[in-house]
This record gives C-alpha cells, sequence and structure tokens, in this order.
C-alpha cells in the first residue's frame, strides 16, 4: 500500500477524519482503497493515510493531496481562524481584563467574516485567504508527505497571521472608540438624571439644513433663561449633535420626541440621545409637525 500520507493536528481532528472518510468512500465505489488509521502522539492526534495507487502511478496521490489542501483550508479558515484570533489577543493585549479581550475577539470576527467584502481582484477578502492558504498547502504536499496543521499555521502562513494581526489592530481601536463612547454617554446620562426636569416633553423639529428646533408638549418654541447660551440658528461652526443633547440635559425633559422627514433622520444623534435619556425618547412616525419641516 504506497503512498503514506500523515496529517497531524491538536485540535478538530474529527472533522478532518469525517472528511477522509468520505473520500475513502469515494475512491472504494471508484475501485481504489485508502485506509486510515488514527494514532494519538502526545497532544496531537494523527491520521494515516494509506492509498493504493498501483493502478495509476501517483495520480490518485496528487489527486488525494489536493483534496486534503482543500478540506484543511475550509477546516483552518472555519474553525481554526478563531483560535488563531483568540491567541493574538491573548499574547498581545495581555493587559486587557478576559470582558474586554471577548469584545476585541467579537469586533475581530466580525472584521474577518465579512465574506462578501471585494478585494482589488474582485474576489471576496475570504476567497483571497482561502487561496493563499489551499497554494501553500499544496506546496507543502507536494514536498513532504507529512503535514502537522499547528505548525503549519505557525511557520508557513505568516502571511495569513499576520493579516489576521492588522484586522486585531482594528478591532481594538473599534473597541476603545466604543470604550471612549460608554464613558461619555456615562457622564452625560449623570448630568441628565441630576437635572430637574423643566418640561413634561420636547418635542425636537430636525429641519432639512440638519439644524434642530425644540418646542415643549404646548407647542411653544423652547426658548427660555436656561438656553439662553444655545444658539439654534444656521451656522455651519455649530455642531448640531452637541448642541442638541446640551439642550436637552439642560431642559432634562420626561420625554422626548424627534420629529424629521424620511430623508434627514439624524441616526446618530437619535441613538446618542437614547442612550443618555434612557427608556425616554421616540421617534414619530409622522404628524404635522413632520409634515413642517418638509414646509
Amino acid at each position: 500500500m504506497n503512498p503514506n500520507i500523515s496529517i497531524g493536528a491538536s485540535k478538530h481532528i474529527d472533522l478532518l477524519k469525517l472528511n477522509l472518510n468520505k473520500y475513502a468512500n469515494y475512491l472504494k465505489d471508484n475501485g481504489y482503497k485508502l485506509e486510515i488509521n488514527e494514532l494519538p502522539v502526545g497532544k496531537y492526534t494523527f491520521l494515516r493515510c494509506n492509498l493504493d495507487d498501483s493502478r495509476n502511478k501517483n495520480g490518485s496521490c496528487r489527486i488525494f493531496k489536493n483534496y486534503v489542501a482543500d478540506v484543511v483550508s475550509d477546516i483552518i479558515l472555519n474553525k481554526w481562524e478563531n483560535y488563531i484570533i483568540y491567541d493574538i489577543i491573548r499574547q498581545n493585549y495581555f493587559y486587557y481584563n478576559e470582558d474586554e479581550k471577548n469584545k476585541i475577539f467579537r469586533y475581530a470576527q466580525k472584521h474577518v467574516s465579512s465574506k462578501g467584502m471585494s478585494s482589488d481582484d474582485g474576489k471576496t477578502v475570504y476567497q483571497n485567504r482561502r487561496s493563499q492558504i489551499y497554494r501553500q498547502l499544496q506546496e507543502h504536499l507536494s514536498s513532504y508527505d507529512e503535514l502537522i496543521i499547528d505548525g503549519f499555521i505557525q511557520f508557513r502562513l505568516k502571511d495569513y497571521v499576520s493579516f489576521l494581526s492588522e484586522v486585531i489592530e482594528s478591532a481594538v481601536d473599534e473597541f476603545l472608540m466604543e470604550k471612549e463612547y460608554d464613558d461619555f454617554i456615562q457622564i452625560l446620562r449623570y448630568f441628565a438624571e441630576i437635572q430637574e426636569p423643566r418640561v413634561n416633553e420636547a418635542h425636537v423639529l430636525v429641519k432639512t439644513d440638519g439644524s434642530f428646533k425644540l418646542y415643549d408638549e404646548n407647542k411653544n418654541i423652547i426658548n427660555s433663561d436656561y438656553l439662553e447660551d444655545f444658539i439654534l440658528t444656521i451656522n455651519e461652526e455649530i455642531n448640531y449633535e452637541d448642541l442638541v443633547i446640551s439642550a436637552l440635559i439642560s431642559i432634562s425633559p420626561k420625554k422626548i420626541i424627534f420629529h424629521h422627514t424620511k430623508n434627514n433622520a439624524p441616526e446618530n444623534t437619535i441613538k446618542t440621545v437614547k442612550d443618555v435619556f434612557v427608556g425616554r425618547v421616540s421617534v414619530c412616525g409622522g404628524c404635522e409637525w413632520c409634515s413642517s419641516i418638509k414646509e
């Protein structure tokens, strides 16, 4: 029985064995024989594959190695990748606590699982990663009859691991931005909670130029002494989101309703106001005020 191919791994060996057995059944139906023996060695488990290639002068061996490269590529991307990502986070960002590491891990997962993202050559980022891994596996198996997946990833897939490290760096940046936002929201929420409510309802009209107008429940514009420092007129230098949030914190209404047209919903502002005034914010689905904005 010849040739012999040995595949070792510290994890996901059952999935690899399942796929190899499927191929063995396929070969059996076509008059070939593939014998698979399992051998545990320390933390690794090896699958020794003995392929009867006497009928095809190594042609079936080449096809079998390509099949192994195909299967292992999928296992690395769909199963092993998460372990690689978390190991990089654990080693390079050890100073974060477990909850923070898990958040970074989820951000990194989100980035690398965007299989629909296209790269410059028209293929998806996922397809390019898979093709890269597959080619390197083919190259390795063309010269060697033994493959230890753990070592192959560590020593032969350095570009792939570097790609994951860059993704994790972006994930850390995103995590830090979220943390900064959360800290900011906590401060604003504190000020909103200690303020005595000055009106029951505040209606926020979002004008087509992005500015805001504030009205109380009686349709009176809110323009009293405690808002005199807030400029509610058009000015390109004004950050309208900061402006309306500051104004709302000053009057701390019991209820806040946003009114806007279909095409000028200030999603970021509404989200921030909802995060600050938890349970007090709603968005109008259409009314006279909403119609007046269009006019």
